[in-house]
């Protein structure tokens, strides 16, 4: 909270940030409310819940445009007004066609405006890094509590965007109309505070493609190779967690509680877990490395889901701890990559969230089978191996330098 308080220019930055965030969540509920209204509605619900990945998946690519890009605020002030035009051209879609081919061109729509805001999220972090102090333990702090802030306004905007929707009787024209006055307010906030702002022209790298050599040469030149690929691991781990507790209960309830409670209990303690790793983050465990902040995370999946076979019960506090660990990594990750490079951070970063967004599903989908097909227990016994060989090999990797 301090760092918001004293720190203007930051404070002024996670405000615009949050209102897009807001924009994001307000639209993806009024999208999938939209689709609702149509005799064929299942089938873009799923549609919707295929696009909104797809941005993600070329988070890499979108890295290199946005490192590539000197004026960085500037190009984020254009991109918000161009998100700002985006929805405005969907309120209009919706009053004069509002027809499945309506749906079709707003879901395209809709992935351009996700893939902008993943390139704005690369263009933040060098700006970000010109006003936080130097100390990573304060860089810490800052990504930890506006990680938990975001977290929080998720959580909020999904029950307020759904009270919104009822309120105005569903009339989506004007709920896209308000949607894109949070994008304006983004780019006019931006316009007003940039002059504030120390740094306005960025150092880009020279001659960087898309080709694989120089793919390959970016990897090689990155001191924090093992640190990318164990937060993919855990974060893959971690993420199984939720997913394999939503499928059993929805195949045998906990004391007879209905799954839509019990399911709704299983998302909030996993975004509660979150935040409070995140608000945490720079205040305990200070002189923990990331690596031994990954093997405490797959030992406590270990320690959970071995309980779990006993009783699933104590399956559910696992994923608060150990979605509170994630929390408490996340920031620490976040410092290491905008401490890495001056000119690679959104390429890293991007290389990441593409590989976590490929990489993510297929474990879901390999232990769902498990879980299908064998059941809870066994699942959970695999699961605990696997975390076990997994500690061992990142405590192996990490003596290894480079």
């Amino acid at each position: 909270m301090k760092i918001l308080l004293y720190n203007k220019n930051f404070r002024n930055l996670t405000l615009i940030d949050l209102f897009s965030s807001i924009g994001d969540v307000f639209f993806y509920l009024a999208l999938i409310n939209y689709a609702e209204t149509f005799s064929n509605s299942g089938f873009y619900i799923t549609l919707i819940s295929i696009f909104v990945s797809i941005p993600s998946i070329f988070s890499f690519f979108l890295g290199i445009l946005s490192d590539n890009v000197s004026k960085k605020i500037n190009a984020e002030i254009i991109s918000l007004f161009l998100r700002f035009i985006n929805y405005l051209i969907i309120a209009v879609i919706i009053w004069k066609i509002n027809t499945n081919t309506a749906i079709l061109v707003i879901l395209f729509i809709f992935l351009f405006s996700e893939g902008l805001g993943i390139f704005e999220d690369g263009l933040r972090f060098p700006v970000l890094k010109t006003v936080l102090p130097d100390s990573n333990l304060e860089q810490e702090y800052a990504f930890g509590f506006s990680a938990a802030l975001f977290e929080m306004v998720s959580l909020t905007s999904k029950f307020l965007g759904g009270l919104l929707i009822i309120l105005l009787n569903y009339n989506y024209i004007l709920f896209s109309l308000l949607n894109s006055l949070t994008f304006l307010f983004g780019a006019i906030c931006l316009i007003r505070i940039k002059k504030n702002l120390p740094v306005k022209i960025f150092n880009t790298p020279k001659g960087k493609s898309l080709d694989i050599k120089s793919i390959k040469n970016l990897w090689i030149s990155i001191t924090i190779k093992k640190e990318i690929l164990f937060m993919l691991i855990v974060n893959s781990i971690i993420s199984i967690l939720p997913t394999l507790a939503i499928i059993k209960v929805s195949d045998t309830p906990i004391w007879g509680i209905s799954f839509t409670i019990t399911s709704t209990f299983i998302i909030l303690i996993e975004g509660i877990g979150v935040i409070s790793g995140s608000l945490l983050s720079g205040k305990i465990l200070l002189n923990f490395k990331l690596e031994n902040l990954y093997v405490i995370s797959l030992l406590v999946v270990v320690l959970f889901s071995f309980l779990g076979i006993f009783y699933f019960p104590i399956f559910l506090i696992g994923i608060f701890f150990t979605n509170l660990l994630l929390g408490l990594v996340f920031p620490k990750f976040e410092v290491k990559i905008i401490n890495e490079s001056d000119i690679n951070n959104a390429t890293i970063i991007g290389m990441t969230n593409t590989a976590i967004t490929i990489f993510i599903p297929l474990i879901i989908f390999c232990f769902s089978w498990i879980l299908h097909n064998f059941g809870i227990d066994l699942t959970l016994a695999i699961l605990s191996f696997i975390s076990i060989i997994l500690c061992l090999l990142i405590k192996n990797f990490s003596k290894i330098k480079g």
